[in-house]
């Protein structure tokens, strides 16, 4: 067993906390599909793929309708990026239903048109915001499981093409040349990149760009730039990883302390990326990935809470993200312990 890896129950605490968490905001919720609860949608929809168990299929379903009943119809996600990643959700109970419900087929084909009505920039990626012109790191992670799960689910290989533009795409105008780190935002009116190398900004395009890269085949047009641009966000994340195996929630920032969601998210993914078998140096990603879940188990309580996840982080200086609270509430700090949990867990 590595060291930094945890043990099943621990798995199972910590993906139970996020089972019970996502309950209680089908039980509560009064916006639908909302940022958080839809990133630990997908974290439990992982649960289910690599637990087997179909519990966690039961809560997706739950909350999902939930979501529909307060308001957000599937022919109307509501004008943003940023509520799309129910797609994948939609996906895995069509696929699971398929003959008894064809309701959520429905759903994933309406949430997939409502792509179109979203305005692109003029680099041909969707703009994340209905009424800003720019493009911000958040938005791969809601968008690429619903492009990857409507080309198995509907066996259309073109959305397998479109999730590989579109890391490009945002790759191009976030990705720093130099570092590989990604820009939080990037606005088309001035040409310019918003914000800092945020470290959950950082996390979700390594989850978005190792979840494309693991499936797409090599011969899929951009899959080599993909891979390569790849293979760049993680050579930074490396060089700017701490001797205690953090990241601060600004990454080349001496002053910023540890974010633990995107701390979480970090290790998580650069595990899956080792086990994808795209991966020449193993043993340096393996090293790096323990030693940074390792500085996220402190802040894992006996329930499999999370503790110090930012809030809501806009873009802004260094300053601004430093000075963003944290705290244990998040439902994407749930998600991230979710990864986590799920990435280390023994083989049994």
């Amino acid at each position: 067993m590595l060291s930094g890896t945890i043990m099943p129950c621990a798995v199972t605490t910590i993906v139970a906390n996020g089972r019970r968490r996502l309950l209680e905001e089908a039980d509560n919720a009064s916006t639908a599909f909302n940022w958080g609860a839809t990133t630990l949608a997908n974290a439990l929809l992982q649960a289910h793929d690599q637990l087997h168990d179909e519990n966690y299929l039961s809560v997706l379903k739950c909350w999902a309708q939930r979501s529909i009943t307060v308001g957000g119809t599937p022919q109307d996600p509501g004008g943003s990026l940023w509520k799309m990643g129910a797609g994948s959700i939609f996906a895995a109970l069509a696929h699971c239903e398929s003959g008894s419900n064809a309701a959520w087929n429905l759903h994933l084909r309406c949430w997939l048109d409502h792509l179109d009505e979203i305005p692109r920039l003029r680099n041909g990626t969707w703009s994340s915001k209905w009424d800003a012109q720019q493009i911000w790191v958040d938005s791969l992670m809601t968008l690429c499981p619903t492009l990857l799960a409507a080309a198995e689910c509907l066996n259309r290989p073109h959305y397998l093409q479109q999730a590989v533009d579109t890391c490009l795409l945002s790759a191009a105008v976030l990705q720093d040349k130099q570092t590989g780190l990604w820009w939080h935002a990037w606005d088309q009116d001035t040409q310019k990149t918003l914000g800092t190398w945020w470290c959950r900004g950082n996390a979700w395009a390594l989850m978005a760009m190792v979840q494309v890269a693991a499936v797409a085949p090599v011969h899929l047009r951009g899959v080599a730039e993909l891979r390569h641009r790849l293979q760049h966000l993680v050579a930074g994340l490396l060089l700017f990883q701490r001797g205690d195996g953090s990241w601060g929630t600004v990454l080349d920032d001496a002053e910023a302390t540890m974010e633990t969601s995107g701390q979480a998210l970090i290790a998580a993914w650069l595990e899956r990326y080792r086990q994808t078998g795209l991966v020449a140096d193993t043993d340096r990603i393996a090293s790096a990935a323990v030693r940074g879940w390792q500085a996220v188990l402190p802040h894992l309580d006996a329930h499999g809470t999370l503790s110090g996840v930012s809030l809501g982080t806009g873009v802004g200086s260094a300053a601004v993200y430093r000075s963003i609270p944290t705290t244990a509430w998040p439902l994407w700090g749930s998600a991230a312990a979710v990864h986590g949990a799920l990435a280390f867990a023994d083989p049994q």
